[in-house]
């Protein structure tokens, strides 16, 4: 419950973190798991060239389609119900991007499942996962200065 509520808020590690990573400017995108607000997915519209967002609950997916119509986003964005638990619904190479936050231990350790999507990735997957208790793992921020080794070090302290 605790990773659900820290999704919710707005300014969470993760929108940092999966901004800094990669180039989303023009880029066909993913998104696993949008959630009821879509932050990530309106925070890179204004990069991203087009991201399809996969959800597995209907309610969550009407709540997202509110939020990017309330926007005027639905040009950008567009968001679906993902029809099975294990299987992407998208022809190979189908996006840049494929990424994804807060995903359940259930999905990220599926192997299966994250070969779907390496199949629909052309270039990049990237996700931010909880910990394997379910607990919010301490995370330094990519935009954060320093060295990589400084930012190492660092994370190693807060381990």
């Amino acid at each position: 419950m605790e990773i659900v509520n820290a999704s919710v808020e707005r300014n969470t590690k993760e929108l940092p973190a999966i901004l800094n990573c990669l180039d989303f400017e023009g880029k066909e995108c993913l998104e696993i798991g949008t959630g009821i607000l879509a932050r990530l997915a309106v925070r890179l519209s204004g990069f991203a060239k087009h991201i399809t967002c996969l959800e597995r609950y209907e309610t969550t997916v009407e709540a997202a389609k509110k939020v990017i119509k309330s926007k005027n986003l639905e040009k950008t964005i567009s968001v679906e119900l993902a029809k099975d638990k294990t299987k992407v619904s998208f022809p190979d190479r189908s996006f840049d991007v494929v990424y994804g936050a807060w995903l359940p231990l259930s999905l990220t350790s599926n192997p299966a499942y994250l070969d779907e999507l390496a199949r629909v990735s052309r270039n990049h997957i990237l996700l931010v996962m909880s910990g394997i208790k379910g607990d919010i793992p301490p995370m330094v921020d990519l935009v954060k200065p320093g060295s990589e080794a400084e930012r190492r070090l660092e994370q190693q302290r807060c381990s």
